[in-house]
């Protein structure tokens, strides 16, 4: 088994311990992993509390910067010294590079006809960059578990809503509304 299966099934067995926890009443835990920096924490996060589509996996280069020692502005901080992401300088404020951060990268090839580019967002500018040396071209191992994280997001609230409903009824952080862009997923 590659790597790639075994973090698809350490998920899997994460997801059902999650959905059992949540039975139990046990939202503390649940809401703990929600608030996480972990992209399946975040999946499910975003399916609900959202209730809107991402454009963007982050705001490098829209809402946030980092600056050098000499003032230079750089999309990421990942990429601090990297021209590639030089957006500007605090001298002079933002150059033409800063429009490539203000473009989704949902909008290339590979994503645009994907179920899950609302709740993905599209590949981190520096994973890709590092990956493909593109900004916007996604890693295709990466692309592949956030689908699978995305599909386990999903089934999350689907058993919790059709088989535990006293349970998703009572996490207190749901958002959910009928008749959002996510409601095909949870009928």
């Amino acid at each position: 088994m590659d790597t790639i299966e075994k973090l698809k099934d350490s998920y899997n067995l994460l997801t059902e311990q999650l959905i059992s926890r949540a039975i139990k009443g046990d939202f503390d835990y649940v809401y703990t992993f929600l608030r996480g920096a972990d992209f399946f924490g975040g999946y499910i996060n975003r399916l609900l509390h959202q209730g809107n589509k991402s454009l963007f996996r982050c705001d490098a280069g829209r809402n946030r910067v980092g600056v050098d020692y000499n003032g230079n502005m750089y999309a990421c901080s990942v990429y601090l010294g990297n021209k590639d992401f030089l957006v500007g300088d605090v001298d002079n404020g933002f150059n033409e590079n800063r429009k490539t951060f203000e473009k989704s990268t949902i909008n290339n090839e590979r994503c645009k006809n994907c179920f899950a580019k609302y709740i993905c967002a599209g590949e981190c500018y520096a994973i890709s960059y590092q990956s493909t040396k593109e900004l916007s071209n996604p890693n295709e191992l990466i692309c592949e578990l956030k689908k699978h994280l995305i599909k386990l997001a999903i089934y999350f609230w689907n058993k919790l809503k059709k088989e535990h409903y006293e349970a998703y009824k009572n996490i207190p952080w749901n958002l959910y509304q009928k008749g959002g862009f996510l409601a095909a997923f949870f009928r």
